[in-house]
């Protein structure tokens, strides 16, 4: 039901801005075709506070993308440089026991 919500409040800016058709009727009609519980007025004041939100949103500044960028860039290369470390200590680790057994004690 929220995209429902969000659609129409969509539908309902862009009728502000081309006026296109009468959307209090348009919303009765849809009202009245899904026999829904809720009334006009409630449907009106969900899609007022989706628009009120969406008027307040902000695009994020270039810098603010930049930012976001490298975070993403980091977070996606993670995986591969802690595969890296773990190969590392790996091969570390097998280098210790070879040592282990060449220069250990002679029986």
């Amino acid at each position: 039901m929220a995209m429902r919500k969000m659609a129409l409040a969509a539908l309902c800016r862009a009728n502000e801005v081309h006026g296109l058709i009468d959307f209090e009727s348009y919303l009765m009609s849809i009202l009245t075709h899904q026999r829904s519980a809720h009334t006009i007025l409630e449907l009106t004041e969900s899609l007022n506070a989706i628009d009120s939100w969406v008027l307040k949103f902000k695009f994020p500044t270039e810098k603010d993308m930049k930012h976001i960028n490298r975070k993403l860039k980091s977070c996606l290369g993670h995986g591969t440089h802690d595969e890296k470390k773990r190969e590392k200590k790996s091969g570390h680790r097998s280098h210790k026991s070879s040592n282990k057994v060449h220069n250990g004690p002679i029986a």
